[in-house]
Order: C-alpha cells, then sequence, then structure tokens
C-alpha cells in the first residue's frame, strides 16, 4: 500500500477508487480484520466484498493487507525470539525445524501390544513410559 501504483488501477469512479483506497489504509491499521476496517472507512459489508468480487486489483490489496499484518506478527515473533523467549524458540524449532529432528512423536499402541505387558510395565506404561522403551527394556533382560 506504499505505493499507488497499484491503487491506480482500481476500478470505480473517482469517489470509489477514493473509498477503495480508505477500506485498504483502514484494514492495514487494523491489521486486516474487515469489521473495524470497513467502519472506519465508512463503507457498507456488502459493498466491501461486492468490490472484492468484482474488482480483482482491489481483491489482491485486501489479501495483501493480510500478508502484512503477518509480515508484523512474524517480526514481533523473532524479536521474542531473540530476546530468549524460550517458548518462542521452542515453537519456532518444533514448526520450521522438523527436519532437523525437532519434532514431538506421539506413540500408540494397540490392544493387543499392552496385553503383552506385565503389570509393572503397564503401570509404567500408564504414568507415560513409552512403549518401545518398555519393549526394549524387556528385549534386553
Amino acid at each position: 500500500m506504499e505505493s499507488t501504483d497499484s491503487m491506480d488501477t482500481l476500478k470505480g469512479d473517482e469517489l470509489t477508487v477514493k473509498r477503495k483506497e480508505n477500506v485498504l489504509l483502514a484494514l492495514i491499521e487494523t491489521h486486516g480484520i474487515v469489521t473495524p476496517a470497513i467502519n472506519a472507512a465508512h463503507v457498507a459489508r456488502s459493498t466491501f466484498y461486492q468490490w472484492k468480487e468484482q474488482d480483482p486489483v482491489f481483491k489482491q490489496a485486501v489479501n495483501d493487507t493480510a500478508e502484512i499484518a503477518i509480515d508484523e506478527v512474524e517480526s514481533a515473533f523473532f524479536d521474542n525470539i531473540k530476546a530468549g523467549n524460550v517458548t518462542a524458540q521452542i515453537f519456532y524449532l518444533k514448526t520450521r525445524a522438523k527436519h532437523r529432528g525437532y519434532v514431538e512423536r506421539v506413540e500408540v499402541a494397540t490392544i493387543e501390544q499392552l496385553q503383552e505387558l506385565d503389570d509393572t510395565q503397564l503401570d509404567q506404561y500408564i504414568a507415560g513410559v513409552p512403549y518401545s522403551q518398555l519393549v526394549a527394556n524387556t528385549a534386553v533382560h
């Protein structure tokens, strides 16, 4: 939205183009949230969605405002990572570094597998010991 080049190709008369520009600027301010943006720009919801349907340039500009909001959140997220926020660091690794082994795996044992466990092993499984670890311990003995 910094450049008016894309806005110059919005469809409509001069007043409509100006109203669309106001909505787009309001969408940036509201981080892509439609209701406060159209309220601030004094545009009816039905008009907003009609513009989106009929004007591909406007539709793309609306989509771009959502991307701007995501960029801002990502930037703040990385600021938290750099500041040492361990929760943010873990979340990042779990979602973006799975290929390096940062994943949580859920192990599910079947009824048949659980029936093979003795009472002590079953108690350990209920307490959170993974089935594969219980079986590996049994194989060693």
